[in-house]
């Protein structure tokens, strides 16, 4: 048997303990996907992030809520362990991750125990060391962000240099060609914004001649972070009506089709309205979510970095107050019915699959809790530890119950709560990258087809969920697992 095919056997016993899971069994012995958030720092002020942006007031309170700074792995307990047993690891968080200046041995800790990785980036610090070690390390995805032309991106993208990013691309791709490499897929994460739709088809003729495989074409949407509103950012978004935008999409994904590109825009078309009276309706809701006064006039794409808009200090008190509930409260400790966050039959089983761990050590349960989430250490415990936990088990378990701690309370009612879990698609990728980096087949493998069709049966979220309620047996086993 050969290294890679040792290194399966791991990811494996993770997959058949989920699988024993979804039949009601003990929570998962491992986590499928992790996080290493390598970095939160970041060396852009792009006007649509809620922790960076240059036009944001209240950026420095989401800054001084962390210590900021670089991952050390020498930091860390256990995760070598970790390692061995999970399929993913997305090395990156929320800061640029190519900034950590031992951001390569990170990328060979993956490749050593056989690891799907990948990480999004900026594009502004693709050295040839990192390139070397994304093709050397067999790095599944490295995407990164951009949205527009030019002057309209490097406006959005406030600190980003056009041709930086362009050649960093290109540099990569042509490696990859060099080694005859499969991987890296090559992707760029477009926004919504109109003047990017508007150039849409001239971006992917761009993209395809510096060599990107995939465009992901997402929604522009009112920034997640709790502590940023952007009201200007309303007039620049998007919404595509199926007889205008619709039309250059379809144009654009043509185009990028026989160039090679694949368009991923089902996020961005979900969106979408179908006459004049749906797209008044969802401007006018568009502009509602956003704080904004739709009758304002809008500020030019080019304006952005002319805003000036001064960050404030409010009392250490006052931040604690807005942006972080103290430990203890029922911020932690509460459950909440689903019910009541709008959300009736919705059971996320991200903490059952994810495992977040951030520049500090202190771990979440997936990339959108806030911090601090008190749910352990890696730098104080192993992993297993942690995983294992009483903190995780116990918001498993409310989750079993349709119910959520306050923590989950701004995800679940923005509706970012994963309605269904996507166990099946995990196997599918780590198929797809064994293949391409070592030519391995697990789809031949019995023991591969046995899970999936036994987690196929096992069926969606609520399905699993009230098998863990009504299993005779499900509460004696956790406590063993």
């Amino acid at each position: 048997m050969n290294e890679a095919k040792l290194l399966m056997e791991k990811k494996l016993e993770t997959i058949q303990s989920i699988q024993k899971f979804c039949e009601g069994g003990p929570f998962p012995a491992y986590p499928a996907n992790i996080y290493l958030e390598t970095s939160n720092l970041c060396n852009l002020q792009c006007v649509m992030c809620g922790a960076f942006s240059s036009v944001n007031p209240l950026r420095l309170i989401h800054i001084e809520k962390s210590q900021r700074g670089f991952m050390n792995l020498k930091d860390a307990v256990g995760v070598e362990n970790l390692m061995e047993h999970t399929l993913f690891a997305q090395v990156f968080g929320y800061g640029e991750p190519t900034l950590n200046p031992d951001f390569v041995s990170f990328l060979k800790l993956c490749g050593k125990h056989g690891t799907v990785t990948s990480f999004y980036n900026n594009g502004m610090q693709l050295t040839d060391e990192i390139i070397e070690a994304i093709i050397e390390n067999k790095v599944f995805e490295i995407t990164t962000s951009m949205s527009g032309i030019r002057e309209d991106y490097e406006a959005a993208y406030n600190g980003a240099v056009w041709e930086t990013v362009v050649d960093g691309l290109s540099r990569l791709a042509k490696r990859k060609a060099e080694l005859n490499s499969k991987l890296p897929i090559i992707s760029v994460n477009s926004l919504g914004f109109r003047h990017h739709i508007d150039r849409f088809e001239e971006f992917c003729k761009l993209m395809a001649g510096i060599g990107v495989n995939t465009i992901k074409l997402t929604p522009l949407i009112k920034p997640f972070m709790h502590i940023y509103n952007a009201p200007f950012l309303a007039h620049h978004v998007s919404i595509p009506r199926i007889w205008i935008e619709g039309v250059m999409l379809e144009r654009a994904k043509a185009l990028a089709a026989s160039l090679g590109v694949e368009v991923q825009s089902h996020a961005y078309e979900a969106t979408g309205v179908n006459d004049e009276e749906q797209y008044q309706a969802a401007r006018e809701a568009l502009f509602k979510d956003f704080g904004a006064d739709i009758s304002a006039p809008m500020v030019p794409i080019g304006e952005f970095k002319k805003l000036g808009i001064d960050p404030i200090r409010p009392p250490k008190e006052e931040n604690d107050d807005k942006v972080m509930p103290p430990e203890g409260s029922r911020a932690y400790n509460g459950h909440i019915p689903a019910s009541e966050l709008g959300a009736e039959g919705v059971c996320c089983l991200e903490p059952f699959y994810e495992f977040y761990i951030c520049k500090d050590m202190s771990v979440k349960p997936c990339c959108y809790a806030p911090l601090p989430a008190h749910m352990g250490s890696m730098s104080k415990d192993v992993e297993t530890a942690v995983w294992r936990g009483s903190a995780f088990n116990t918001m498993r378990e409310t989750i079993i119950k349709e119910e959520y701690p306050e923590m989950c309370r701004i995800c679940v009612e923005t509706g970012h709560a994963h309605k269904n879990h996507h166990f099946l698609e995990a196997i599918s990728d780590y198929g797809n990258w064994l293949r391409r980096s070592s030519g391995i087949e697990i789809f031949d493998d019995p023991r591969w087809v046995n899970v999936i069709e036994a987690i196929k049966a096992a069926g969606n979220n609520l399905d699993i969920v009230r098998r863990q309620r009504t299993s005779n047996d499900s509460c004696a086993l956790r406590a063993k697992g």
